[in-house]
This record gives C-alpha cells, structure tokens and sequence, in this order.
C-alpha cells in the first residue's frame, strides 16, 4: 500500500523540548493548514518527541498538554498520537509509557505486539484494540509481507492454532496407531512447543474436519492418538 494525495511532513519542528507557548503556537500553525488543505489525519509520531511535558508521568502536565490538540481534530480531520510502550509491558490498555491519562484522551487505543516475542524473524504482529466504538476489534494479527502488511484473518489464538495445525502435518505419521498429544509435543521442533491448549484446540479441529484420525478414549490407559487420513482437507 503506498500514500496518495495531499501528503506532507513536518520533520523535528523543535530543536528541543519547547515551553508550553510554543506548543500552542505549533498547535495554532497546524489548524491553520488543516483548514487551509483539509487534511483527513494528523500523526504525532512520536509524541513524546514533540509535546513539552518534561515528566510522563505527570497526569496533570500530560492532560495540560493534549487540551489544545482538540484543534486538530474535526468531523473531517482524524488525529493518531504515536506512543512508546513500557518496558514492562501491561494489559488491558496500560501498555503505554507514563501517565494514563494520555490513554483517557483518546477515543481508540491501539497496540502494537510481537506475535512471538521470541522468534526475532517472525513478521506477524498482534495488533489489540481498546475503543468506545463496537465496531472497533480487539486483536487482529497481521503480517508484514513485500506489499506491507496484510491481516491474517483472525485473532491471536486462531493464527496460532493455525500454525499448529500446519506443523501437525509435517509429523502425524500416515496409519495407525499414530502418535499421542505427549508424542507430538515432544517431536516438536524448535526450542520450545506451543502452548497445550493451542495443541489441543488444534488436534481437535483436524479431527473435525476429517485432516486426521482419532483413536483412543482420552484417557490413562487410552489415550487418544492421531494419524493423518488419506482423504484429508486442511
């Protein structure tokens, strides 16, 4: 995907942390070219670069900061605000660096994750969404592909019981008695298996959809094994 249209960059507007004064007069500059170009959004990336709050953690200094950015957003005009995340990370939209209160300005929090934070040449990214909106999601997984990136039609445990799926291919022999879930985990290969209820959800809708057999009763004694089935639709 490339950007089209009226497309324009304002690189390093401060030479260092403005004074308060500044930031309104910049505020008041960028007005005045959204109504003189009717831009569709404004992208603050990032704003920790760009805004003169000197402590993020300050909610007070934060609020006062983001106040006069309701000039740049209209009907017509959007505005996305790009933030570094913690080092520790957080959930349920506390990911963000510093105070909260830059997350209750918003109307939509978006996330930005590692699909597998271990696998460094994995592209796949978990994108989570927090919004006032329903029609907003709250995760899609996405890939970055030669044409950027694409989504992969689902969210994070729906991808990863897809891939599961694919490598249980590659192992499940093709007659019986075939192998147990302990088998399959332990031949799995890489440092590491995927979680067990991943594994299970994934051994279960291949049996579902007739990609493998089943035999077994599921329990000590019995447990269930797999083989791939000649006439199986992945």
């Amino acid at each position: 995907m490339s950007l089209a249209g009226k497309l324009d960059f304002l690189i390093r507007p401060f030479t260092g942390r403005p004074r308060f004064s500044d930031w309104e007069k910049f505020i008041d500059y960028l007005r005045s070219l959204i109504l003189d170009r009717s831009y569709d959004l404004v992208v603050f990336d990032t704003i920790a670069n760009l805004w003169p709050v000197k402590d993020e953690n300050d909610a007070a200094a934060v609020q006062a900061a983001l106040m006069p950015l309701h000039q740049v957003v209209s009907e017509k005009t959007g505005m996305q605000l790009v933030h570094h995340t913690r080092k520790s990370d957080g959930g349920e939209a506390t990911a963000s660096r510093g105070s909260g209160a830059l997350m209750a300005f918003v109307d939509t929090i978006v996330e930005f994750r590692r699909f597998a934070p271990t696998e460094r040449d994995n592209k796949k990214r978990i994108i989570t969404g927090y919004g006032r909106h329903e029609e907003t999601p709250s995760e899609v997984v996405v890939e970055l592909t030669d044409e950027g990136y694409v989504s992969c039609g689902g969210d994070r445990e729906s991808i990863a019981v897809q891939d599961v799926t694919a490598g249980i291919v590659g192992i499940l022999p093709t007659k019986a008695p075939g192998y147990t879930t302990e088998q399959l985990m332990d031949m799995w290969p890489g440092d590491a298996s995927p979680r067990r209820a991943t594994f299970l959800a994934a051994l279960r809708g291949g049996v579902e959809s007739g990609a493998w057999n089943r035999e077994g009763e599921g329990k000590k004694g019995s447990p269930y094994t797999y083989w791939m089935s000649p006439f199986r639709v992945i």
